[in-house]
């Protein structure tokens, strides 16, 4: 079983022992054949709340802890390209998808780029304390990321309804945006025509589908004020097709059950509302 976090709830079990503390709560795992998944994300967002304390010896300390439990490593950012790679080649070859598997051997193998390995990928016992260490600190690219990102979100709720891109198109925009980015080959049929296969069944693409259906909930949600926290729990949304459960907070969780209940009529045979709750202790409940 694989239960992937989010950063307020690693905040609350490492630093606070909250639903237990963490000898108790690695016998739950354990008992359970369990264990976390640890993302680019949720681990930089934690380690970046830590830094606010100015107490270098602490951060490492809790940084540690963390690392003694349980757990896998997830690499999200790249789920989208990996999936369409695969997607290409099953629609040129008249076939399905097939599932990638995206967890990678250390934390540092998920800020790698696609394709490419870490630079430090030969270093032995090389602790998550210091990779998160030697990345020298909060990123400004980030900042400029999510302001990106919300910013395409704002954009789309200013356009008027009847001059927003139908879903198909906005799916081949998607499509076509992440194909010339990676750099990848687009099918010989056209980008067009891959849209229309992956939009016809939201198992081809299953991680990109989430994340694709999330921007456009937060898109009609006009009245729904927009946080900087939605790009941290935006990047979790292609991985949850490749965990047993995950926790986000009671937004994103009420936009995933919604997705899924669209999901669900399309008769995919998907339902990820089972898979989300609105923290570990919620989760935890449910499981047992």
């Amino acid at each position: 079983m694989i239960i992937l976090p989010d950063t307020k709830d690693l905040i609350e079990l490492v630093e606070h022992a909250r639903p237990l503390g963490l000898e108790s709560f690695t016998t739950w795992l354990q008992e359970r054949d369990a264990r976390l998944a640890l993302t680019f994300t949720n681990v930089r967002e934690f380690s970046d709340v830590l830094r606010e304390t100015h107490d270098i010896l602490y951060v490492r300390s809790i940084l540690q802890k963390l690392e003694s439990l349980p757990a896998v490593f997830l690499r999200e950012a790249t789920i989208s390209v990996e999936e369409i790679s695969e997607s290409i080649r099953a629609f040129e070859e008249k076939r399905e998808p097939r599932m990638h598997s995206p967890f990678v051997p250390r934390w540092d193998y998920t800020f790698a780029k696609w394709g490419e390995r870490p630079p430090a990928q030969m270093m032995v016992g090389y602790r998550l304390d210091l990779m998160v260490f030697d990345l020298s600190g909060p990123d400004p690219r980030r900042v400029a990321r999510k302001r990106e990102a919300l910013s395409a979100i704002k954009k789309d709720r200013a356009t008027p309804r009847a001059e927003r891109l139908s879903p198909r198109e906005s799916m081949k925009h998607a499509l076509e945006n992440i194909v010339t980015f990676s750099g990848l080959t687009p099918p010989s049929k056209g980008i067009e025509s891959l849209a229309k296969w992956v939009y016809a069944n939201p198992n081809r693409c299953p991680g990109f589908r989430l994340g694709w259906e999330l921007f456009h909930e937060l898109v009609r949600n006009e009245t729904d004020r927009l946080q900087e926290s939605d790009v941290e729990d935006h990047a979790h949304f292609p991985a949850i097709p490749y965990v047993d459960y995950a926790t986000m907070d009671r937004r994103m969780t009420g936009y995933i059950k919604n997705i899924a209940r669209r999901l669900v009529r399309r008769d995919t045979g998907l339902d990820y509302s089972c898979r989300v709750f609105k923290s570990l202790s919620e989760l935890m409940n449910a499981v047992d």
